[in-house]
């Protein structure tokens, strides 16, 4: 059986059961970075502590926001190794409430979390991918918070070992604006 004990995922998505507005309002373009600790995990306990950084591009007066550099995890041996494809993620601003409200989640499209062999081969390559949902909380500065189940992405290198399904990749923490040309607001 695969041991991994890693996981990823990027930056904004949120989950609750919210509506799309096709009237996304980003605010300022620009770049922005948002960073934090976070708890990464795979298939087994125990759970993997590192570092998440993430960039958002804002562009056309406030109307669209992408990932589209590859978010990146550090610290430890194994947070380093993991990898993000299939940039960029375009975001979607949800919420409940009516037109011009404040957003209460993200949803991160086509990403992709890539885990190579770990120990030597011993655990083998491994990825997950999907829509990546987080919750976005306004403020100064605002952050994006991952939640479990809510952050999962579906495994989608099943282990013969393991069956045809296996865990997903997990992500638990928080992340908070580092830099930007102003505090990040975004409305549905």
């Amino acid at each position: 059986m695969r041991n991994i004990v890693a996981l990823c995922a990027t930056a904004l998505a949120l989950a609750s059961p919210g509506v799309a507005q096709a009237a996304d309002n980003f605010g300022t373009d620009g770049t922005y970075t948002f960073a934090g600790p976070v708890t990464v995990q795979k298939n087994l306990s125990p759970a993997t502590s590192c570092n998440l950084s993430v960039s958002v591009a804002v562009s056309g007066s406030g109307t669209a926001a992408n990932v589209t550099s590859a978010p990146v995890l550090s610290s430890g041996t194994i947070c380093p190794v993991i990898t993000f494809s299939n940039l960029p993620y375009s975001v979607d601003a949800r919420g409940t409430g009516g037109a011009g409200s404040a957003a209460e989640e993200l949803w991160l499209s086509t990403v992709k979390v890539n885990i190579p062999p770990l120990l030597g081969g011993l655990i083998g390559a491994d990825a997950c991918e999907g829509v990546l949902k987080v919750y976005w909380i306004p403020g100064s500065p605002p952050e994006i918070e991952f939640d479990s189940p809510f952050s999962d992405l579906a495994d989608t290198n099943p282990d013969g070992n393991l069956g045809s399904t296996e865990n997903p990749c997990k992500i638990i923490g928080t992340l908070t604006q580092t830099s930007g040309p102003t505090n990040l607001t975004i409305t549905i």
